[in-house]
């Protein structure tokens, strides 16, 4: 069976609108999607923040520069 090479799609319009921290957080995402294969991951930390970049919701950029080398 012959699997196609997996690609992220971004809307043209958005991407010069997100900030440097917010492209990273969105292709880091989906790179865990399709690379890594993994799904959501809605479950939360002891402080409310989410525990994985897999979150369904986008994080937030002060969550993810606030815990960055905990997500990577």
């Amino acid at each position: 069976r012959y699997l196609a090479t997996p690609r992220i799609r971004i809307q043209r319009a958005l991407w010069p609108r997100l900030s440097e921290t917010k492209r990273q957080i969105l292709l880091f995402h989906e790179l865990g999607h399709c690379v890594l294969g993994r799904d959501h991951v809605a479950q939360m930390r002891w402080d409310g923040f989410p525990t994985s970049l897999m979150h369904p919701r986008n994080l937030s950029e002060h969550v993810f520069l606030r815990y960055h080398e905990y997500y990577l």
